[in-house]
């Protein structure tokens, strides 16, 4: 009920007529409309891809602009929003609060598995569990209830691996370990690093349980969920890529554009995705 509450509220600024008023909604100041729920299916490349698969260009144009076939994001978000655009007939709206909506649903999902977990390996009380998460989504108001992107997803993923550690017992037979192979391309396609957050405790229970054989089965059913896509990318573009190609971009983003390592909000005046940019030039080459 609190994070519904707070959503409500977060949205309750598309409401504003007066710039004035955005004085209260955080940041709290005047004419400063912080609400970015829109930019998941305004301006993302996974809404350029969705855009550009319910027009039948493929999976493609991830700036917006007619650069072809690409690899720049993975498939689970792009095609999670152009299924809701096609339900939709095409209604950016409806999809806006469809997402809201997931968001709302994946925080209050982690509230309860978080509840689940203390219930069984802490002694603090749930009342106060509830309430320190409750205290980090406010201190992260904006990521939570202001921003769409991909991190309701992320999280969504890394819940179910956890869940899956505590009551399913992933290694436990050869059909359990096929399914949490599946399950671990799945996460394997939506982050590298949600996949690396499988791969790892797996292995962990792999080594504490012996069950090195349930673990191969895992490994391969992984494999093969992620095959397609990477075959798909060496088809098209002649080179392997696993996930996604923009990987090296996020390093080179960070370690050669800024100084010190961390990325800010001057560096992406510099992205790619920026149209008569040096590295947008160089991207629609």
């Amino acid at each position: 009920v609190a994070i519904l509450a707070c959503s409500i509220y977060a949205n309750l600024s598309l409401a504003v007529k007066d710039p004035a008023h955005y004085r209260y909604f955080p940041p709290f100041e005047r004419g400063v409309n912080a609400n970015d729920n829109h930019q998941l299916i305004t301006v993302t490349e996974y809404a350029n891809i969705a855009r550009s698969l319910l027009q039948g260009k493929g999976y493609a144009n991830p700036f917006g602009r007619q650069t072809g076939p690409t690899a720049w994001m993975p498939p689970p978000l792009p095609l999670f929003l152009v299924a809701l655009l096609w339900l939709s007939n095409g209604s950016t709206t409806f999809v806006y609060w469809a997402i809201v909506v997931v968001q709302v649903l994946v925080l209050a999902g982690t509230g309860v598995l978080i509840l689940a977990v203390v219930r069984q390996t802490c002694r603090i009380a749930p009342a106060i569990a509830a309430a320190i998460y409750l205290l980090a989504l406010l201190c992260h108001f904006r990521l939570a209830f202001q921003w769409t992107h991909d991190c309701w997803l992320i999280l969504l993923m890394l819940d179910l691996l956890i869940a899956g550690h505590c009551w399913y017992r992933p290694l436990n037979t050869r059909l359990s370990a096929a399914s949490w192979g599946f399950l671990g391309g799945i996460c394997a396609l939506v982050n590298p690093m949600v996949g690396l957050a499988w791969a790892v405790p797996c292995i962990a229970v792999a080594a504490q349980e012996r069950a090195w054989r349930q673990f191969s089965v895992a490994a391969i059913v992984a494999g093969c969920t992620l095959a397609p896509w990477m075959a798909w990318n060496y088809w098209v573009f002649g080179r392997f890529i696993p996930v996604k190609s923009n990987l090296a971009y996020e390093l080179y983003q960070s370690q050669c554009l800024q100084h010190d390592g961390l990325i800010r909000r001057s560096t992406f005046s510099h992205h790619l995705g920026i149209a008569g940019s040096r590295e947008g030039n160089a991207y629609d080459e």
